[in-house]
């Protein structure tokens, strides 16, 4: 395809997850009206990218031959796009066919210069869980994305090429939380506009980067001195509120840090987060005696918020797919919008 020709450059950086990119790729290459370029940076997987990952015109193969991050290799097809736009797909994340179209009429109606969606926190097998926040922006832009992280996920966004590379792409010192400075930076920049539709697959899952809790804790601390002046003259904390807190601790949890995931639950609960998390503190907390049947019962319960799987129907064909991985078949990009299409009946 010729740089007249593409629209949106998407950047799908992986490493040794080629089975999770795949269903990020045929998402990205199934969008509906928008012409894409994909530019997957391998970023030094042990394993080469299976038979036949981009032998669609569209694609674009990239390699580290040692890993240098996920923000290194964000930033690599950043330089490498040729589209307009650029659009962040994480590996084990994927789109709804329309994703595009619903960002970029608003992008384009407006002259913003970036913006973001919704997201359907999901299983890995691609089971919907539950929805993430509506995306909203308020007034005072830069105290918001200081106090939280409104994207979610990179997978979220669309920026304008040439605005991502006129302030430095992604800050390569970081990983997990480097999507959140780059959001804060163009929040200095410019007003985004958002898009109601939950049409992100955001997976929850144990491999996830971003519950690592020491990288959390690393980067928080990075981010809050290098924003300080902003932080002071705001009266603000960096990152005090009940999502980060609660993020902080399931990676806590994830790690068998008990006490620190029921205090960073209970923090969030003062932030706003409320019953629920003090639910889940006593869940955590490794009291001994502690009626395990209860626990039990409590975590049970929590794992029940189920999103209905009518308003997510798009999220199907991927489960089919993540279903049928064993056996050998799987269902074409353009198969996965097709049908799609027919199940959900939206109109983009």
């Amino acid at each position: 395809m010729s740089r007249g020709e593409i629209q949106v450059s998407v950047v799908l950086p992986t490493r040794d997850r080629w089975t999770l990119a795949e269903d990020a790729l045929h998402s990205a290459l199934g969008q509906l009206g928008v012409p894409v370029e994909v530019c997957v940076v391998d970023d030094g997987s042990l394993r080469p990218a299976p038979p036949g990952f981009g032998d669609d015109p569209r694609v674009r193969l990239f390699r580290h031959d040692r890993s240098q991050g996920v923000a290194s290799s964000r930033n690599r097809a950043i330089h490498a796009a040729r589209g307009e736009w650029v659009a962040f797909l994480d590996d084990d994340d994927v789109w709804a066919p329309w994703h595009l179209q619903r960002l970029l009429r608003p992008l384009e109606g407006n002259g913003a210069r970036w913006g973001f969606s919704g997201y359907v926190m999901t299983t890995r097998e691609r089971k919907p869980i539950g929805n993430g926040p509506i995306p909203a922006v308020e007034s005072d832009l830069v105290r918001q994305f200081l106090r939280t992280n409104p994207v979610g996920t990179p997978s979220c966004a669309v920026v304008e090429t040439e605005t991502v590379r006129s302030i430095g792409g992604f800050d390569e010192r970081m990983s997990v939380m480097a999507d959140w400075d780059l959001w804060v930076r163009l929040a200095m920049a410019g007003r985004p506009v958002t898009s109601a539709a939950f049409t992100v697959g955001y997976a929850q899952h144990s491999g996830s980067m971003s519950l690592d809790a020491d990288l959390v804790q690393a980067e928080w601390a990075y981010m809050a001195a290098h924003y300080k002046p902003e932080l002071e003259r705001l009266d603000l904390t960096f990152a005090d509120n009940e999502y980060f807190w609660r993020w902080s601790a399931q990676g806590c949890a994830r790690r068998r840090r008990r006490r620190s995931a029921a205090r960073l639950f209970l923090r969030a609960a003062l932030r706003g987060g409320g019953f629920r998390d003090i639910v889940r503190a006593i869940a955590v907390v490794p009291v001994v005696g502690w009626p395990i049947r209860l626990r039990r019962w409590i975590r049970t319960a929590l794992r029940r918020r189920q999103a209905p799987n009518s308003d997510h129907a798009w999220l199907q064909p991927f489960s089919e797919r993540a279903s049928s991985a064993g056996s050998g078949s799987s269902p074409s990009a353009s198969g996965i919008s097709q049908r799609c299409r027919v199940r959900t009946r939206p109109s983009p």
